[in-house]
């Protein structure tokens, strides 16, 4: 039978580079999908909220619209060779979906627009929103009750009201490109220097690679799908999610658990103080974390038990547990600034070769899919640009600098994790924090004397940033998408464009249905929401209200929090010394911070100990060899997860009545 990859069989040295014809069919194909995508997200996932939205991570649709190509260009090819796709154009379009999809959802385009727009709404007399509104500049938000209330309510045509809205748009549609380019040459910068020096693996490329007949465990390409243990893991996830699904319809049919709240095992004496903690099982996340290294994945599940203990402890000598001690959140905020200072302090020597070819004007450095000389202009212009978007906004650089700096770090950590583990978490950062860092160490009043009120309001006026960490998204997928194009050798001009063209279109459709969609139905009534919006505007209004309530009973410093975000802070280096110093410690600086990032309920904690536990049965019992012969189970678990509740069930919960599907996400 022929494989879905036609140059498979072919020397590497024996591929032609793409041609422009080819390119082009492969970049309308991907306009296409992108726009059907979210049509679907403006009918289903908006109007009505009758579906929860594409999910980002792990990029389950494009998983599938890939799978789709490669299988139907496979068939077409017998009907004529022309009719046929390449793979290369396939993991173009992949690329270019992962990307752009995610800007219309959750973490993208809807994180943004309610703070551009829902102060004017909800001001009354019971908040500071009018107040808070008289700092923002007018042409970073239209502020006109007759163009805002429409778009909340629904106008009566369901004409979008364009004018206003066009100016601000085109401004903050800029900013989200112009940081998005900037990200990818801070990815080109650092990425090649970890693959030359560690090889890392990007173990959620695996999928993809085995689609295309390049993985790097086990059967690859149709024999992957022929595998019979892929399909056993595939049928295993399949069962699970029919199960969870069926029980959401009739509580009486049997099904195994996704997730199980312990509380009600620890509520005598002082096992409360372990309290909150739940033990899920995901099919999707134990079958990615069988790649994780194993000294991650065991680094995850044992830190955070034993910050549980911890938490037991103090709990026992009077401490507030729960959400208070031992400060996960906290001590992750201080570890991930610590563990990206880390990073670019042991790529040093290569950014500042990476600098002399830009200035030498070397065009094939260790840069893929940029030059060196775009590298550095990329991020001096994307640095320059910030400062001068601050400066004109009455952001005081003494707040914008450290406020821009933090998620830079952060997501200098995001694609590490990414690169290193695979993991598919969409929360795989301290959230928020880049904003409460500001709030702990300063208190509101510190925070005003560095940057006014104008200042404390501009914290939370980019606190979408902070919270749905755009830009981290992004720069995991520009690293995956540029490991798997370099490895496929496609042209630098074409990937550098297609993840170019993947920001600016998907931005543009995001705005465009969601907007279409706030004046249709209106944004209080979006994603099932009532008076106050569905969860992106509720999470706005209630940062707002926070703001309102420091401005009129300012904050003072919280010390002691501040004390653990330094705890955080020295923590990692230490681990990272210690791993350095001896080779078989078994905690890994990734893993502390995965178990803390999330607070105290990391939902992927116990899939990591079940990954964990298997990988360790598997090993001792059937060496390297047996391990690698049960990727293709592994992956098959992902596979059918990602399909049965990200594809299949999508579309079903969008067809069917809200009331049938509201209590399962």
């Amino acid at each position: 039978m022929q494989q879905i990859a036609s140059h498979e069989d072919a020397p590497r040295e024996a591929i032609a580079p793409l041609s422009l014809r080819q390119t082009a069919w492969a970049f309308a194909l991907s306009v296409l999908l992108l726009v059907l995508a979210n049509l679907f997200v403006l009918h289903y996932d908006l109007g009505g909220g009758r579906s929860y939205g594409i999910r980002d991570v792990p990029p389950a649709l494009p998983w599938f619209l890939l799978l789709v190509l490669l299988l139907g260009s496979a068939g077409l090819s017998r009907i004529s060779h022309r009719l046929g796709i390449d793979h290369r154009q396939a993991l173009l379009i992949f690329g270019f979906l992962s990307l752009a999809i995610p800007l219309s959802g959750f973490m993208g385009v809807r994180s943004i627009l309610p703070h551009l727009s829902l102060l004017q709404y909800y001001a009354d007399n019971d908040n500071e929103f009018a107040r808070i509104a008289d700092h923002i500049p007018d042409y970073l938000m239209p502020k006109d009750m007759a163009v805002i209330i429409p778009a909340y309510e629904g106008s009566d045509s369901g004409l979008v009201m364009w004018g206003p809205w066009v100016g601000p748009l085109v401004l903050w549609g800029t900013f989200m490109v112009v940081l998005g380019l900037a990200t990818l040459c801070w990815v080109s910068l650092l990425r090649h220097y970890w693959n030359r020096t560690e090889h890392l693996s990007y173990p959620m490329l695996e999928l993809p690679r085995q689609f295309i007949g390049a993985g790097v465990y086990g059967h690859s390409g149709r024999g992957f799908l022929r595998d019979p243990l892929m399909w056993v893991g595939f049928a295993a996830a399949i069962i699970v999610h029919a199960g969870d699904i069926l029980k959401h319809f009739n509580p009486g049919i049997p099904a195994i658990p996704g997730s199980t709240d312990l509380a009600p095992l620890l509520t005598e004496g002082p096992l409360r103080h372990l309290l909150p903690l739940r033990f899920t099982i995901s099919p999707l996340t134990i079958g990615a974390a069988y790649l994780v290294p194993q000294h991650v994945l065991f680094s995850v599940w044992a830190i955070y038990l034993l910050y549980k203990v911890v938490a037991l402890v103090g709990g026992s000598m009077g401490l507030q547990t729960g959400n208070a001690f031992p400060f996960y959140q906290e001590q992750a905020t201080g570890g991930y600034i610590a563990y990206g200072l880390l990073l670019i302090w042991g790529a040093r020597r290569h950014i500042a070769q990476i600098w002399r070819m830009a200035l030498r004007g070397e065009r094939d450095g260790e840069s893929y899919p940029l030059t060196p000389r775009l590298v550095v202009l990329g991020i001096m212009g994307g640095a320059l640009f910030v400062l001068v978007w601050c400066y004109f906004n009455g952001f005081t650089l003494k707040l914008a600098l450290p406020y821009f700096l933090i998620p830079l770090l952060y997501v200098t950590v995001q694609i590490r994790i990414r690169a290193e583990t695979g993991m598919p978490l969409g929360w795989d950062y301290p959230f928020g924090t880049q904003k409460t860092i500001f709030q702990r160490v300063l208190g509101t009043d510190g925070i005003i004397s560095f940057g006014g009120e104008r200042g404390l309001v501009m914290l939370s006026y980019y606190s979408w940033l902070s919270r749905y960490n755009f830009l981290g998204h992004t720069a995991a997928y520009q690293i995956d998408n540029s490991t798997l194009w370099e490895e496929h050798r496609i042209q630098r001009r074409r990937a550098a464009g297609f993840i170019a063209m993947a920001l600016i279109i998907g931005l543009v459709l995001g705005f465009y249905v969601h907007m279409t969609a706030y004046y249709e139905w209106g944004a209080s009534l979006l994603q099932g929401g009532s008076l106050y919006g569905g969860a992106n505007t509720q999470v706005a209004r209630a940062e707002y209200m926070g703001l309102s309530a420091e401005l009129l009973a300012p904050g003072t410093r919280d010390l002691t929090r501040t004390i653990y975000i330094g705890v955080g802070f020295l923590l990692v280096p230490m681990l990272t010394f210690v791993r350095k110093s001896f080779l078989r410690f078994p905690l890994h600086p990734l893993g502390f911070l995965l178990a803390t990032c999330y607070g105290p309920t990391p939902y992927y904690w116990s899939d990591s100990f079940l990954a964990w536990v298997a990988k360790t049965l598997i090993l001792k019992l059937g060496g390297a060899g047996a391990y690698r012969r049960l990727v293709p189970f592994f992956l098959g678990m992902v596979l059918g997860s990602a399909m049965a509740y990200d594809v299949v069930w999508m579309v079903i919960r969008a067809l069917l009545p809200e009331g049938l599907v509201r209590g399962y996400v």
